[in-house]
């Protein structure tokens, strides 16, 4: 008698693993992780930060934030404080951040990291750079007295004055040490001068712009927010960007953690930190027909007498396998379509009869009212219930989403453009409503007006630095965000079209 080996070429450690980390990282132990985060920055901002609004840090922090608790939205990009790649932004300004901050004197700016990190580095790098460089701006020409005797005559403490020269020393720079080294810290110090000399060549924006929305002239400083140190925040003379990452740091992919019901059983799954983080790679295909997302989930989440969530709990029913929770999430999505009204939000250019948004679902043609021309950059969606006697004109061009929709832009600007009468009005739609629709409004900008909007009348000069002066002032107006593609394409058909 001869026993088979546990372990064969059919049935080895690596297939067991893999199977295992599979097991782990399922669908249902995502949505658990995500919703367990989530109750940690609802405590949080409750018991120390609740004067202050809730910023989802896109795309990640989307997940954390319900669409109900949001104020507003950010996108600061970790890769812009990656190591030794430090960057301030041209294309993501996040100025429209600004109204909040002077409205409610700061804000909370949420995100996630995956294992092995406490934050991550857009919170711990690129949100203090972007900080600094505000702050070199705002405080432009004014010497270290000149600071120190407009903060004691708005009533600061020794204790913000002190914190105010040390700021001044690092070129307004503030980061946490816990997570930058002192060496990383100074070699980010010497950058901000570069940063701030870029953003006024480009006039991207100017000390009077921040003042005109901040009206009192504070500093913006970060603090910092995680599990394991959350401190009660010290009142004082500055704007206070509160950057808080939600997800415990776990040395492995995942770790078991178990929660005690009000009915005194347990609800147990393996914790994945950062488990919302690249959302494309792990929610399944036919999910929603492929609309399951942040704002999603947590409608089903919320929803009455919700089929997902457990009233014991606060979390996903325990014996719910992901196959019945796909097919009880699919339910929901499939009623929903039939009782959610549709909206339409749009961002007004100016006085000059351009707009833009999103078309995330088919809209009907009565939602647009005075408008001569609507233009939709959308594969999957349309303007639907269109009278045979229509009066506006609908141009609709079957682009996808991210950069194979930017190649396609760019092939179709030349016959776009030969379309659209810029003396009527236009609304652009696009799937996310900052990339590809702003894009076209770009071209439009940098072809037919000036920086005031005037109307040009003669043909302009194009240059990098212009698309970038009016991406600059869109910013102001909403969350654009072109791709690097989108630009390109933009780019592309102005230097070719002079």
């Amino acid at each position: 008698f001869v026993m088979d080996p546990i372990f064969s070429n059919n049935n080895d450690i690596n297939e067991i693993s893999k199977s295992l980390k599979r097991s782990a990282l399922s669908l249902t132990n995502r949505l658990q992780s995500i919703i367990y985060d989530y109750y940690f920055v609802s405590k949080v901002h409750e018991k120390y930060l609740a004067q202050y609004p809730l910023v989802a840090n896109e795309r990640c922090g989307l997940w954390y934030v319900p669409k109900k608790y949001r104020k507003d939205t950010c996108y600061f990009k970790s890769t812009d404080g990656h190591t030794n790649v430090w960057a301030f932004s041209m294309r993501r300004l996040n100025l429209h951040l600004l109204p909040l901050i002077h409205q409610f004197d700061g804000l909370v700016i949420v995100d996630s990291t995956r294992r092995g990190k406490l934050m991550p580095d857009a919170l711990s790098k690129t949100i203090p750079i972007w900080c600094a460089v505000i702050n070199s701006i705002l405080y432009q020409g004014e010497t270290e007295e000149s600071i120190i005797q407009e903060v004691l005559a708005e009533g600061a403490t020794a204790d913000d004055v002190k914190q105010i020269v040390k700021l001044m020393s690092n070129n307004w720079l503030c980061t946490p040490r816990a997570m930058v080294s002192e060496n990383e810290h100074n070699s980010i110090v010497k950058l901000i001068p570069s940063f701030v000399k870029n953003v006024t060549r480009m006039g991207l924006f100017s000390k009077e712009s921040i003042m005109t929305t901040l009206v009192q002239r504070k500093p913006l400083v970060p603090t910092w927010y995680y599990p394991g140190k959350c401190v009660p925040l010290k009142t004082s003379f500055q704007y206070n960007i509160c950057c808080l990452s939600t997800s415990k740091k776990v040395e492995s992919s995942y770790e078991l953690i178990s929660v005690r019901s009000l009915d005194d059983t347990f609800v147990s799954w393996n914790y994945v930190q950062g488990s919302a983080d690249d959302h494309e790679l792990w929610v399944p295909d036919h999910l929603c027909n492929g609309n399951f997302g942040p704002d999603l989930f947590w409608d089903v989440a919320f929803a009455d007498k919700s089929s997902v969530l457990d009233d014991n709990t606060g979390f996903i029913y325990s014996w719910l396998s992901d196959s019945e929770l796909e097919l009880r999430i699919n339910a929901y999505f499939e009623q929903s379509q039939v009782t959610i009204p549709q909206t339409l939000e749009l961002y007004k250019v100016g006085d000059i009869g351009l707009s833009f948004g999103k078309i995330d679902s088919n809209i009907p043609y009565s939602l647009f009212s005075e408008t001569s021309t609507i233009v939709i950059l959308s594969e999957s969606f349309s303007i639907t219930e269109v009278p045979e006697s229509k009066q506006k004109m609908i141009l609709k061009y079957p682009i996808p989403s991210g950069k194979k929709g930017s190649n396609t832009l760019r092939a179709l600007l030349p016959e776009m453009m030969h379309s659209l009468d810029i003396s009527k009005s236009i609304i652009i739609l696009c799937e996310s409503g900052r990339d590809l629709s702003v894009g076209v409004i770009l071209v439009l900008l940098c072809t037919y007006f000036d920086l005031d909007y005037n109307r040009l009348t003669d043909p302009p000069r194009i240059s990098k630095d212009l698309v970038k002066q009016h991406l600059s002032k869109l910013s102001q107006i909403s969350k654009a965000s072109p791709s690097r593609s989108t630009l390109q394409s933009v780019n592309t058909y102005l230097f070719s079209h002079q």
